[in-house]
């Protein structure tokens, strides 16, 4: 999965990735981002990101930064 482009289902795949990641309370390490794959036929399988964590959250942001 590091390649940007692959073969699968008959079809030619690229994968690219959104560079607005969800990082960990501790800001330290990255623990989620959106992926987006478009086929060269047309079709697109996205996959958002999960529910925000405290500090990525302005709901719940508890006093941080």
């Amino acid at each position: 999965m590091r390649a940007n482009t692959f073969e699968y289902d008959g079809t030619t795949w690229t994968r690219e990735r959104e560079w607005t990641p969800v990082m960990s309370n501790t800001g330290k390490s990255v623990v989620d981002s959106t992926e987006i794959f478009r086929g060269a036929d047309g079709r697109v399988i996205y996959k958002a990101a999960g529910k925000p964590n405290r500090c990525n959250d302005p709901d719940r942001n508890w006093g941080l930064g």
